[in-house]
């Protein structure tokens, strides 16, 4: 697969880069969480010496772009929790992410963090007994798209803790990173069980910064 030219990188970095532009148009919530997932991965990239941070960035910005085709049936663009579940959207959120990365001649090394970033968990249906992965995904094999699958997970997760100190936040991202191991979703990755002590800490230093608490100081 062709290296991505820098300055091609950079320019899909810029928020009024055509596709960035219409998913914070159309789907705000999804591109914050993409904006923090791609913080979180390069964020991690920095650990390993032969991965690339500024991919990693890039690869977190569009893995969800095809949540813009409907994007009232996910959560993150919900105000309250009575939109309706469709589950038979979610779905195909994989495939509409390639779609449009097709259409927008997205180079293929990003396209691979569209379809790695579920790896091949099972997607929410209302047959819960039913084997249903998400259409058009695959395993993540490089250091950058294993750090975007993490932190998608992970970003979804800790937004819904009630806590979110040090502590909470470290012990959430632990259980995230043990399920993802005993699922098999790192098998074809080139990083170690051992790399994710390491990722573990990172992911929680930036969320520990985000969700930081603010005193009230005397006036």
């Amino acid at each position: 697969m062709n290296s991505i030219p820098r300055d091609v990188l950079l320019s899909m970095r810029d928020p009024s880069y055509p596709l960035l532009k219409s998913l914070r148009q159309k789907a705000p919530g999804t591109y914050f969480h993409c904006v923090l997932v791609a913080e979180l991965a390069a964020h991690a990239s920095l650990l390993f010496p032969h991965s690339d941070p500024l991919l990693a960035h890039i690869g977190g910005l569009f893995h969800d772009i095809g949540k813009m085709v409907e994007p009232d049936a996910y959560a993150e663009n919900q105000e309250d929790r009575s939109y309706p579940f469709k589950p038979e959207v979610i779905i195909t959120h994989v495939e509409k992410s390639l779609e449009l990365a097709e259409a927008f001649q997205i180079p293929e090394k990003i396209q691979r963090f569209m379809s790695t970033h579920h790896g091949t968990q099972n997607a929410p249906q209302v047959d819960v007994d039913q084997k249903n992965p998400y259409p058009s995904s695959s395993l993540p094999q490089t250091i950058e798209e294993t750090l975007v699958m993490l932190a998608d997970s992970c970003e979804a997760a800790v937004r819904s803790l009630k806590k979110t100190g040090r502590s909470e936040i470290r012990e959430l991202i632990k259980r995230i990173f043990a399920f993802k191991l005993k699922q098999g979703q790192l098998r074809e990755s080139v990083l170690l069980p051992a790399d994710l002590v390491d990722i573990q800490e990172s992911f929680t230093d930036v969320f520990t910064a985000l969700y930081h608490r603010r005193f009230a100081t005397e006036k």
